[in-house]
């Protein structure tokens, strides 16, 4: 893990996992441009920004999501929050298992997130501002993503194997 984090610069040019990414921007609200692509394993990514950020398995399952500086990872039956904490020495992350209230919230939250988002591509309210490959079908299959996401509601990943030593 890197010392120092930065600003990510340009994520859709940095995004080279993705075989298939879009980029939209929405003249009704003044936020930054959405960023969504596909990997080749289908895990689905949306990035409302460099610091809101949440990644589904090919199934729609939430896997991990970014809110400013706290990651979370999916644990299966909760989320674990990891929050950096640096010192001259070191940087740890320092892990709390989401209680089932704080995990009632974040799914609100997200859900509600995901919806607002499904329906500006609904309603045409997204602008294309770039994608890659051209002519591939993005649009269809994020709307296909986020229906089948917001229709059975969102659901945790199984737990992501942990790092061994």
């Amino acid at each position: 893990m890197a010392r120092n984090e930065s600003d990510r610069e340009d994520i859709f040019a940095e995004a080279t996992a993705f075989v298939h990414r879009i980029e939209f921007s929405c003249e009704a609200r003044n936020e930054p441009n959405i960023i969504a692509g596909y990997r080749r394993d289908g895990v689905f990514t949306i990035y409302f920004s460099s610091d809101e950020m949440y990644q589904m398995t090919s199934e729609g399952h939430l896997r991990r999501a970014l809110w400013g500086d706290v990651l979370f990872r999916t644990q299966g039956n909760t989320l674990a929050q990891l929050v950096r904490r640096r010192t001259p020495e070191i940087t740890e992350l320092v892990r709390h298992d989401l209680t089932p209230e704080e995990l009632e919230k974040f799914i609100r939250r997200t859900n509600d997130r995901l919806k607002v988002l499904f329906d500006d591509l609904e309603q045409g309210r997204l602008h294309i501002v770039r994608q890659s490959p051209d002519g591939a079908e993005i649009v269809t299959d994020m709307m296909r993503s986020l229906r089948a996401i917001l229709s059975s509601g969102l659901q945790l990943a199984p737990a992501l194997p942990t790092k061994r030593r």
